[in-house]
């Protein structure tokens, strides 16, 4: 089957502002993306440099995804009957050509969405499989999610787990890291998110991270 999700976050403003296209066929896999940029026309080229944007960021992607997304887009298609529009974020799907409706859960479908941009972006050698660095229980994690492959790499050896890694990065990547204490040095509970610093972590994200490393 022919999944198309349409997806636009609807408060960002230019030139951050985009709309997307994402269609895949499920039976092989193949996959097309289109990724456009919206108003950029009313900012100008001296904001655009000082946001590393040029006049052409648009992106399109043809190709193959992982067979382990599969999963994934088809959940696309589990739906709300009785939503409405969200005020955020706007995903639609059609299905084989004829409009289904908004996803059941459109965090979820944000949060496929974005992982499986970040996939493209991989296969293209535009960005960097996302790692970090962990200090727990006096051992150090090194973490590398290759959304590419649907898979992460613990310290070099690969985990299936997905669910638990996606519960790691919204771990890491809830803290406010303009006001967590750092240091140039690991100490027994810190995370670098490969900015040469450690962000000393608190009690709950201590506890959350060593619950969820034994499952890798």
């Amino acid at each position: 089957m022919k999944i198309i999700l349409s997806y636009q976050p609807q408060q960002l403003p230019p030139p951050f502002a985009y709309a997307a296209v994402l269609s895949v066929d499920t039976s092989d896999m193949s996959t097309d993306l289109k990724l456009e940029y919206l108003d950029r026309d009313t900012v100008s080229d001296d904001e655009l440099r000082a946001e590393g944007f040029t006049r052409n960021d648009d992106f399109h992607w043809t190709g193959r995804l992982n067979q382990k997304w599969k999963e994934d887009i088809v959940e696309l298609t589990e739906l709300d009957m009785d939503a409405d529009p969200n005020t955020d974020i706007y995903a639609h799907v059609d299905l084989d050509g004829n409009s289904l409706g908004f996803p059941k859960d459109i965090t979820q479908a944000e949060l496929i969405f974005q992982e499986v941009l970040q996939a493209t972006l991989e296969q293209e050698k535009i960005e960097m499989p996302l790692e970090a660095s962990c200090y727990i229980d006096d051992e150090r994690l090194a973490l590398r999610w290759k959304f590419s492959q649907r898979v992460i790499e613990v310290n070099g050896k690969v985990s299936e787990n997905w669910e638990v890694g996606r519960k790691v990065i919204k771990t890491i990547y809830s803290l406010d890291f303009d006001t967590t204490k750092h240091s140039k040095k690991p100490n027994n509970a810190s995370v670098n998110i490969g900015d040469g610093v450690w962000y000393h972590l608190p009690q709950t994200a201590i506890s959350e991270l060593e619950s969820l490393i034994k499952h890798f």
